[in-house]
């Protein structure tokens, strides 16, 4: 859907982005994750020709970006609007400037409006008058009203409060099914939610490319984790688990058993046997992996 092949951008000869290439399939939902100044906010620029590359070409569906414009839509990371329209003015206006038809552009910022959860009355007032979470689910609806096939979005949760996170977090989910999306973050908890791939930049340059399914099997630890029946701690559980063939140690805290392992798979079924003969319930039994906030501190480190 999306290549980027060999994309260069400098600034007063500074270079931000530095032989960037990677690609996304249609109908994924791809997380742009890195520190600040990493290059997050240009390259998505690039993508969207608010910027022009200095080398490299970016292709959707094998043609020059600049020729599919109308198939993009982005939400900036602070969407502006004209604050005396009304949410309803706001989308016909932006649907007209992308080329849409007045009658479609009627029929669809009603759609789009629903989509977002802005009711028929929140419509008619003026933007002046919504919170950051309504101006943003605003600006989504300006970006989707005329059916993109990419949708970019930059930071599209940073400025908001908890709640207003939430909702935005879960029309993501609503959207990935309907078009490719790559959106920012820094919020790695969101982008472990919501994406189904991941792209880690650092000082320009992209370091990681990962399904998420592959990331999450390739941070496995050799860490087992067992949660019992706190009416049950009056067995010396500690013990009896340090015993089985592969543990190396036993961290207990209350109810809670972290065994530290040789192989996991082969010391797992040793590990639920030993609970079974012991007649233990278990309220949780898991092999842990790595959460994406510490895959990322690695690779920044490493």
């Amino acid at each position: 859907m999306l290549k980027i092949n060999h994309v260069e951008k400098s600034f007063q000869k500074e270079r931000v982005l530095k032989d960037v290439s990677f690609e996304i399939a249609p109908n994924a939902c791809t997380a742009l994750i890195g520190p600040n100044g990493a290059g997050k906010t240009t390259l998505l620029q690039l993508i969207v020709q608010i910027l022009k590359t200095d080398a490299g070409e970016i292709l959707i569906e094998g043609t020059p970006v600049y020729k599919k414009r109308e198939e993009i839509g982005f939400l900036p990371q602070t969407p502006q609007f004209y604050p005396w329209m009304t949410a309803q003015e706001s989308l016909l206006f932006a649907g007209r400037l992308s080329g849409m038809s007045d009658a479609w552009c009627k029929t669809r910022s009603k759609e789009v409006l629903r989509m977002v959860g802005l009711d028929d009355q929140t419509a008619k007032k003026r933007v002046s008058q919504f919170s950051g979470g309504m101006k943003q689910r605003l600006g989504i609806a300006q970006a989707i009203i005329h059916e993109p096939k990419l949708l970019i979005m930059d930071e599209p949760v940073s400025a908001l409060d908890p709640i207003g996170r939430r909702e935005v977090i879960v029309l993501i989910e609503q959207l990935k099914k309907q078009t490719t999306i790559l959106f920012s973050t820094h919020i790695l908890a969101d982008a472990a939610e919501v994406s189904d791939h991941v792209l880690m930049i650092r000082e320009g340059e992209i370091i990681l490319q990962r399904s998420l399914e592959e990331l999450m099997e390739e941070s496995a630890t050799n860490l087992l984790r067992v949660m019992i029946k706190e009416e049950q701690l009056h067995v010396d559980l500690q013990r009896e688990l340090a015993g089985i063939s592969g543990v190396k140690t036993v961290m207990q805290k209350g109810s809670r058993f972290e065994l530290r392992v040789d192989e996991p798979a082969e010391v797992s079924p040793l590990v639920l046997q030993k609970l079974l003969d012991l007649k233990i319930g278990i309220e949780q039994f898991e092999h842990v992996h790595e959460d994406l906030e510490q895959i990322f501190l690695g690779r920044l480190q490493g």
